[in-house]
């Protein structure tokens, strides 16, 4: 990807005589920034926003979690974690447009091509935060992946893991890598992808790259930020409640799920016309209204178009 981006700025700082000769030179230009703007592009799309762990190494039964999952996405890939027999945590955006069926999620060995293909029955997506659920049609047996319920301290050292590039090549290892880094902020002006609070890191022995999103960062055996992208790990402590009450799970061992956050948009009537924008509350959540309707708000079927339904859902209330 370096070198890609090194030849882009050489060849837009040229200075191009404006005789024929140069013409070609300029001709010539264009078609390989467009060629390599294309691959580019390709590569972002195929493997995610986030940039596989870079100069880690191999990683180990002995220092790896036992949750850790790879995401097979159709033609894309992503990490996540086991934070459940039945339920996986990942990025909201390796999800994108992608449907549950289309999902695999292999679990159990640090080596994607040994691992156990599990299928997926449902997505849940945060709209104000890089963080995700699937939930499995089966359990799995590896043991689930703690979570942090508060954010971890600056200057902390922790542990990324991926099967993302390693190189400049587009390919994926087999075998999961790991890496160190160091916290250098949290929150503020550290966001995710989806504006959401992030802890940010910086490189100790490696970092994340392509391929990796969605994977955790493991501080004192604790999960504390999902891999969002550019070193920027989505908090997990600021979406513990959403993850509990998606869930229905106690992940704190507080002996509690979290309280479900008001809803403080007016209840849905039945029969009565919404003009597009209006927002109400109904069984739990929160919806808008993508044009007028008249319809109930509801969970969309597996695989339909969320863009070819009256209401969009805003969020657990």
């Amino acid at each position: 990807m370096q070198i890609w981006r090194r030849r882009l700025e050489t060849s837009g700082s040229l200075t191009v005589s404006p005789s024929p000769k140069g013409c070609l030179v300029r001709r010539r230009q264009g078609i390989i920034a467009a060629g390599l703007a294309t691959g580019l592009a390709a590569v972002t799309a195929l493997y995610g926003s986030a940039y596989a762990v870079k100069d880690g190494e191999n990683a180990t039964a002995d220092n790896a979690p036992a949750g850790m999952v790879h995401l097979q996405l159709g033609n894309g890939n992503c990490g996540g974690t086991l934070i459940h027999a039945k339920w996986v945590l990942t990025a909201a955006h390796c999800l994108n447009n992608k449907a549950p069926e289309v999902i695999t999620v292999r679990a159990g060995n640090l080596k994607r091509s040994e691992a156990t293909a599990l299928k997926v029955t449902a997505k849940h997506t945060r709209q104000d935060a890089d963080i995700a659920l699937l939930e499995l049609s089966s359990e799995a047996g590896p043991a689930p992946v703690r979570l942090a319920d508060t954010d971890p301290a600056v200057a902390s050292v922790g542990d990324i893991y991926g099967w993302g590039m390693t190189g400049t090549d587009g390919r994926l290892p087999d075998s999961l890598k790991t890496a160190r880094v160091e916290v250098t902020q949290v929150g503020g002006g550290c966001t995710d992808s989806r504006r959401g609070p992030s802890v940010c890191v910086k490189k100790v022995t490696g970092i994340t790259r392509g391929g990796d999103s969605g994977g955790p960062l493991m501080i004192n055996g604790e999960q504390v930020g999902t891999v969002s992208g550019g070193g920027r790990f989505a908090s997990i402590a600021h979406s513990l409640p959403w993850i509990e009450r998606t869930a229905q799970l106690d992940f704190n061992n507080d002996g509690k799920i979290a309280d479900a956050v008001p809803c403080t948009a007016t209840a849905w009537v039945a029969g009565r016309e919404y003009p597009g924008g209006s927002t109400v509350s109904h069984e739990g959540h929160t919806w808008e209204a993508r044009w007028w309707t008249n319809t109930e708000p509801s969970t969309l079927p597996p695989g339909a178009d969320p863009g070819g339904v009256p209401w969009k859902k805003l969020g657990t209330c």
